[in-house]
């Protein structure tokens, strides 16, 4: 065994999560990937991604011919590589890029423009069809329960017309449950009153109490009023805390689209409630609004990655000895910092952003609490990789023992317009 596997019937799923994940691949592959084909997987990517935005500009289009045209200029790379044989690049899908931008400036954006609208069709048309069939010629057994399913359909439509009722529409799946904008988190949460104690040795948050510490007087400074006096400075003892945060997310470029939902993940380790199987710890990375002034709805400036350790909430029990007369806090976030992105630390060939993590001189993670409110969503890393891959790395461990990273804006929609 080679110790790849092979994939076989992929669906538009698998190929969508492999999209997802293929630059930061080609980007750790070392010196046997050329920089052209990292462009040019890079181009096709951008290609991809702003042809799908729901709403085009002059800009917008422009962007997209510059992708296509990256794309054309470094694909021979390819060739020269052996990846691509015989008619080289004549495929009917690659043919049809050069018309997506006319075609946008015709007809409107290209959602419902895609194979996913037929599919269902092929699925109550054919595969449906085929297993109620004895499977012996069966394409004419196929069109005659067809039609006999068309004629059932159009009797039901007239009874119920002469009986006075509304035909019901089919459903294909129960309507999904709107999802509000903004951040959510369970009713109730997961660990009511914990230790401070506790927190440091099940998430890791080595940092916690002197963190606190500091933001509970920096919100003190920032929200006491002239002639007010500030409370003695106190730590509550416990907390509430939460092992999952909920975004819901719209397009940034339209206005009342629909919401998508987005799950950043802070549990420690612990036992499944039912099977009692060892699950690991779980602390996703977040992109955090750190400067107002210079943020914005799109790009990183303003903007620096963190690691989620800690979602939780002060009792309201603690609220007058800590605040006093100010009002209390929301929801907080305990984050471990990356170094912040720079416009000009992205790299020219793959055009991911480098971070990395922060220390102290004392070689403690650099941390802070923030308010929960400042969270602008969840933000995939890829490990950036020496000249070889570190076999104990795993998809469990590698946030805490890699320290170089690449921001992945490719992880979704939604990230790849925040990110530009």
């Amino acid at each position: 065994m080679s110790g790849i596997s092979g994939l076989t019937k992929m669906s538009g799923n698998e190929h969508k999560d492999i999209t997802k994940q293929l630059l930061g691949c080609l980007v750790n592959a070392g010196p046997k990937v050329p920089a052209d084909a990292i462009r040019a997987t890079r181009a096709l990517l951008d290609f991809l991604y702003i042809a799908q935005y729901e709403s085009h500009t002059t800009e917008s289009l422009k962007f997209l011919q510059e992708a296509l045209d990256e794309f054309h200029k470094t694909k021979n790379v390819f060739l020269a590589l052996g990846a691509r044989l015989g008619d080289g690049f004549k495929l009917p899908k690659l043919h049809a890029l050069q018309h997506y931008i006319d075609s946008i400036r015709l007809f409107g954006t290209t959602d419902n423009c895609n194979t996913e609208s037929t599919e269902r069709l092929h699925i109550d048309l054919a595969k449906v069809l085929y297993e109620q069939t004895n499977h012996k010629e069966y394409l004419e057994q196929m069109v005659a329960l067809l039609e006999r399913n068309e004629k059932m359909r159009a009797l039901s439509i007239r009874i119920q017309w002469q009986q006075g009722k509304t035909p019901t529409p089919r459903l294909r799946r129960p309507p999904a449950k709107e999802v509000p904008i903004g951040i959510h988190l369970a009713k109730e949460p997961n660990d009511c009153h914990m230790p401070i104690a506790n927190i440091i040795d099940n998430h890791g948050a080595e940092l916690f109490r002197p963190a606190l510490r500091t933001f509970i007087a920096a919100y003190l400074k920032k929200h006491i009023a002239p002639g007010q006096t500030a409370t003695q400075l106190q730590v509550p003892d416990d907390v509430h805390v939460w092992h999952r945060v909920k975004f819901g997310l719209a397009n940034l470029f339209v206005v009342e689209d629909k919401v998508t939902r987005y799950t950043a993940h802070c549990a420690p380790a612990r036992k499944a409630p039912r099977t009692q199987k060892a699950l690991p710890g779980r602390f996703d990375t977040i992109l955090v609004q750190v400067d107002e002034k210079s943020a914005r709805s799109a790009g990183l400036d303003g903007k620096r990655v963190g690691q989620l350790r800690v979602a939780f909430k002060i009792p309201d029990e603690y609220n007058r000895s800590i605040f006093g007369s100010v009002t209390p806090p929301a929801h907080l976030a305990y984050v471990e910092w990356f170094s912040k992105p720079k416009s000009h630390h992205r790299d020219k060939v793959h055009g991911m952003f480098p971070v990395s993590r922060t220390y102290r001189s004392n070689g403690d993670r650099m941390a802070a609490i923030v308010e929960l409110s400042s969270v602008v969503r969840p933000c995939q890393l890829s490990p950036k990789f020496d000249t070889s891959v570190n076999r104990a790395w795993t998809s469990e461990n590698v946030l805490e023992r890699a320290k170089n990273f690449f921001i992945n804006h490719y992880s979704d929609q939604h990230m790849y317009q925040t990110v530009f």
